[in-house]
């Protein structure tokens, strides 16, 4: 946690930090860690025989990540709440708080929906019963600040990049423009910073709400267009795949668009982009899971979350990651529940 800084308050009495203690110099901390009741019940249902097959759903506030998450899960699985239905859709408070894990049970795939990067505090954070933690930091703003800061800098690296066999950056930015490809290499330095033998997921670029003058539709036109534009010159492209192993581009229209000039059905047009990317996901995630089986790496669900449990430790303290210690840890520890 960031050094205690003098504070003129008098001492708090709370059932839950004791009884009239000066707590006026106090500053909560910030770590990576599983929520117990979650936790549990995640793995309790991992199998142990099953291949761990993951999406990182990561990208700016607002973007539209939980939504997309939504879309992509099948009909009987748990879907991200819509906090913002509360506030009619018009908000530009950040919404989704920390890192979840949503279930696609047809599927076998866990989604990790990742909290918006450049975003205020998010509402579902503060629902959590956080306000009492905020209420005795002398310095909220600055600590927030700081919380978000190793959100994008050391925990969503990590646990996106490392244990996930495709990353899915949401962006409303214009794939033409250079921001998207800088934020994803940033990302990607962020993760290998401290990283010996990781292997490089696949890399899924999806831009939201795209209006249809500025669209291609067609996955295959618009990873094609990408390329072109942005590895089209020079030895950028050789570059980046030492960081993805595959990159593909979908362009997503807001499905509550209709043109009758053009006969633009946006409702339409986005559930034939949502197919094309199950689709994919399940195409990328297949093969890494062969990719890692070919340098035999094989990670049953439990096995993956044996995995996170032990990348949250070392994280937490700012050590090096050798993810091949970290595979050899979780084959040991496949055959028991105690330690997760």
């Amino acid at each position: 946690a960031p050094p205690p800084r003098p504070s003129h308050r008098p001492p708090v009495d709370d059932p839950d930090f004791g009884d009239g203690q000066d707590f006026s110099g106090w500053v909560p901390g910030y770590s990576l860690s599983p929520a117990v009741e979650v936790w549990a019940a995640r793995v309790r249902d991992a199998d142990p025989e099953r291949s761990a097959k993951v999406v990182g759903v990561i990208g700016a506030t607002s973007a539209g990540k939980s939504w997309l998450v939504g879309k992509l899960l099948d009909d009987t699985s748990s879907k991200p709440s819509r906090l913002e239905e509360q506030f009619d859709g018009v908000t530009l408070q950040s919404m989704t708080s920390d890192i979840n894990v949503y279930t696609d049970v047809g599927n076998e795939v866990y989604y990790l929906d990742f909290e918006g990067t450049y975003g205020t505090q998010p509402l579902q954070w503060n629902a959590s019963g956080n306000e009492m933690v905020m209420e005795r930091c002398p310095d909220a703003k600055a600590w927030e600040i700081k919380r978000r800061d190793m959100l994008k800098e050391c925990f969503q690296p990590s646990l996106a990049y490392l244990t996930c066999n495709v990353v899915v950056f949401v962006t409303r930015e214009k794939l033409v423009c250079s921001r998207s490809l800088e934020e994803c290499e940033h990302f990607a330095r962020a993760a290998n910073r401290r990283v010996g033998s990781a292997l490089p997921p696949a890399l899924v670029l999806v831009q939201n709400c795209c209006r249809p003058s500025e669209g291609l539709f067609n996955p295959e036109q618009c990873t094609a267009a990408f390329i072109h534009t942005h590895f089209g010159q020079g030895n950028r492209g050789l570059h980046w795949r030492k960081y993805f192993r595959t990159i593909d581009c979908f362009c997503i229209p807001d499905e509550f668009l209709v043109d009758k000039r053009t006969r633009f059905d946006g409702e339409e047009v986005c559930n034939q982009v949502l197919d094309a990317l199950r689709k994919t996901l399940r195409k990328r995630v297949e093969e890494d899971i062969m990719c890692r089986r070919d340098r035999q790496i094989h990670l049953s669900q439990l096995q993956w979350f044996s995995v996170v449990s032990a990348l949250c430790r070392i994280v937490n303290d700012q050590e090096s990651v050798m993810m091949s210690s970290l595979y050899m840890h979780a084959g040991a520890n496949s055959g028991g529940l105690g330690e997760l």
